[in-house]
């Protein structure tokens, strides 16, 4: 998951132009026999995760463009 994220970072660093970035959301769940009974609810709990991830990573992109950083000067 480090490298698939670092290779996220590495291509919309060098993306001149916004629609050459990508984004992704994900969620990521594992099967607990204590309290799934079946896969169905493993899948359900890493789409409720990778909705979370979706909605913070949205939240984070409306953040950086309404206050966008001046590289710190």
């Amino acid at each position: 998951m480090e490298l698939f994220d670092k290779t996220v970072e590495d291509i919309n660093a060098s993306a001149a132009e916004p629609w050459e970035q990508v984004w992704i959301s994900k969620g990521f769940a594992v099967f607990n026999p204590s309290e799934d009974k079946t896969a169905a609810e493993v899948m359900k709990r890493a789409d409720k995760l990778m909705c979370e991830n979706k909605r913070e990573r949205k939240n984070r992109q409306k953040t950086e463009r309404n206050f966008p950083s001046n590289g710190g000067s």
